[in-house]
């Protein structure tokens, strides 16, 4: 069935655009009066998004080479705890962890802003508050069109009232709603938008593969790639729209052939969003392709986190956003009532839920319910829109069964979302015992710090206070007169400085690592943490400022080389007091990081990055375990 009247849609119509201005003003009071007078918009993972303009057009620093701007930045703008946004290179070179897609779609908003800090007199650094507040308001020119793409696609397929009941469902019973107003410069509810755009676009161009639209979709693509490119999962029902058979897949292929201009437009679309990456991509590290997101949690293809990402209580979808399970249901009733669009909608579905579960950070960061998603439910409302159709034929007591559960959906949804917003759901930290406590809950529980998971701390110094509250053990102990917990470099052993016994560990610039101590997470510990202390005694006969070395306590990532660490930290020996000629004495208490996988590796090692020998002795690794 195919709707292509859409005037004869008046219900659907008034009700988009009173999502449209309802969001307008939600948007508006919150980021007013919650977040500071707009304060706090470009900071956290945004930051990375947006570091490529104030670089390349105010500090004209293409690599981020000028420390004192980075310092400058978190001293008076506090984006976050630390700087992770951005990726180290050797050459001393910083590349930003996410692509610059985002900054091409903020790029407006900041040159006005730029003009607008000019003029008014406040500080042209790219992070005052005509900058804050003009990106913060100027995205909803891409999340607000969203609603109303949306509409006309599923106007192409279904009636006023079906579309009408599904975008319902869809804004108000998804964390859609959280995430366009109250996490709206994230990338999520944006993409919904991309998402809903391309795909109509795509449809038209099936019916009509003109030269505009062709260009059209391969901006429009490139520029969703660039944003993320975990988006590639579009390509299933880009290219298998309206496919259904293997007749019409080779029909599918005949008609590319027959249209080979328009594909190599679409082609030469999403190439020119790409250049400027690429270009910068060459200037900063010497190839035209990097992972930036080397400083990510990143992807493990063979430990899809399927079961989590569905059913957890810490964040999940059909415990957080049980609306999926309807979505779900209808993709099962595609197959026979919209059998033109099952196979790539059940591809897209397949596809999103494997490699989203991949990710190692499967439960999305910091959000209310699994953020990662919102963009896909664009799609996933052609599915839900079926339901609803199967629904609406059905007899009264079935409506009426439904009927409940539905808005009962979008009750616990509007209700969680405020739950999120005034800390009685906590954004990373939930477990089962506190879902329970806190459900249909006004308050936050009395006990909330007891049933939650442990608070954990981004910053690079973490206190301890309660070690009585844990086991304690002794993982490894190097005292350097024998072999009893790594192995040793016997051309470092040193007799001429000692603590005890017989020998020291000499570090110089050859030899510029300690032994390092290595246990995997489960052998650590078999709960979500644990408490980490590291002694080591130091000795140089030079003042350390001019013989550098750093403790360095990292999870190193399972299956992965290089710097792919997880919570890397490296205490500077060199900016602590010292006693030059005796033996100094650091202890660092480190918190384990949420566990990426239980084979990840503990690993503690004395880097040395000096000229002068510097000498270790009676090294320890305690663990420190909540009791039973």
């Amino acid at each position: 069935m195919k709707i292509t009247d859409s005037s004869k849609a008046p219900l659907s119509k008034w009700f988009a655009w009173l999502m449209v201005i309802f969001f307008l003003i939600l948007h508006t009071y919150n980021r007013y009066y919650n977040y500071g007078h707009f304060n706090g918009t470009l900071g956290w993972d945004v930051l990375s998004y947006y570091l490529y303009l104030p670089f390349t057009f105010i500090y004209h620093d293409l690599g981020m080479r000028d420390e004192s701007t980075i310092k400058h930045i978190f001293e008076v703008y506090h984006p976050s705890e630390t700087f992770y946004q951005a990726y180290l290179l050797p050459t001393g070179n910083w590349v930003p962890a996410y692509t610059m897609g985002f900054a091409i779609l903020f790029a407006p908003f900041f040159f006005i802003a730029h003009l607008w800090a000019w003029i008014a007199g406040y500080p042209m650094d790219g992070f005052s508050y005509p900058y804050q507040c003009t990106i913060a308001n100027g995205i909803l020119l891409y999340i607000l069109p969203g609603i109303l793409f949306l509409r006309k696609l599923l106007l192409r397929y279904f009636s006023d009232r079906v579309t009408l009941f599904s975008m319902i469902l869809v804004l108000l019973g998804t964390n859609y709603f959280h995430e366009a107003f109250n996490d709206s410069t994230m990338p999520h509810a944006m993409m919904f938008t991309g998402f809903a755009a391309l795909m109509l676009l795509i449809d038209h161009w099936y019916e009509q593969p003109t030269i505009k639209r062709s260009f059209g979709i391969g901006l429009l693509a490139g520029i969703i790639l660039l944003c993320r490119g975990s988006e590639i999962v579009l390509i299933f029902p880009a290219f298998l729209w309206k496919v259904k058979s293997i007749s019409d897949f080779k029909s599918r292929l005949n008609f590319f052939k027959n249209n080979l201009t328009c594909v190599l437009l679409i082609i030469l679309g999403g190439f020119l969003v790409f250049l400027p990456q690429l270009l910068h991509w060459k200037m900063m590290t010497g190839d035209f392709f990097f992972n930036s997101y080397k400083n990510t949690e990143g992807v493990d293809w063979s430990n899809p986190n399927i079961l989590e990402v569905l059913f957890s209580f810490r964040k999940s979808l059909l415990i957080y956003t049980p609306m999926y399970l309807i979505m779900f249901i209808g993709i099962l009733m595609m197959r026979k009532r919209l059998p033109e669009l099952f196979i790539s909608m059940l591809l897209f579905f397949i596809s999103n839920l494997y490699l989203l579960s991949c990710w190692a950070a499967w439960w999305n960061g910091f959000s209310f319910g699994m953020r990662y998603w919102v963009e896909s439910y664009a799609l996933m409302s052609i599915p839900l829109a079926v339901f609803i159709q199967w629904l609406l034929e059905r007899q009264i007591a079935l409506k009426l069964t439904f009927t409940i559960i539905l808005c009962f959906f979008i009750f616990l949804n509007l209700f969680q979302t405020w739950q999120y917003c005034h800390d009685i759901i906590d954004g990373s930290r939930m477990t089962k015992k506190y879902y329970m406590a806190s459900f249909l809950k006004t308050k936050r529980p009395s006990n909330a710090e007891e049933l939650l998971e442990i608070r954990r701390s981004d910053g690079e110094f973490e206190s301890f206070d309660n070690p009585g509250d844990y086991d304690h053990r002794t993982l490894a102990y190097f005292d350097f007169d024998e072999i009893n917990a790594a192995k040793l470099d016997t051309e470092c052993l040193d007799t001429t400085f000692k603590v005890n016994g017989k020998y020291s560990y000499r570090l110089s610039k050859n030899h510029s690592y300690s032994p390092t101590y290595r246990l995997p997470y489960y052998l650590v510990t078999d709960g979500d943490h644990a408490w980490i202390r590291v002694t080591v005694k130091y000795l140089s006969l030079v003042d350390i400022k001019d013989n550098p070395a750093s403790l360095v306590i990292t999870m190193h990532r399972f299956g992965k080389g290089g710097r792919e660490n997880n919570k890397y930290r490296a205490i500077d020996l060199d900016k602590r007091d010292f006693k030059i000629g005796e033996w100094n004495y650091i202890s660092y208490d480190y918190q384990t990081p949420l566990p990426l996988h239980d084979k990840d590796e503990l690993t503690v090692y004395v880097w040395h990055r000096g000229e002068y020998p510097f000498y270790i002795d009676d090294m320890k690794v305690e663990d420190y375990t909540p009791k039973k």
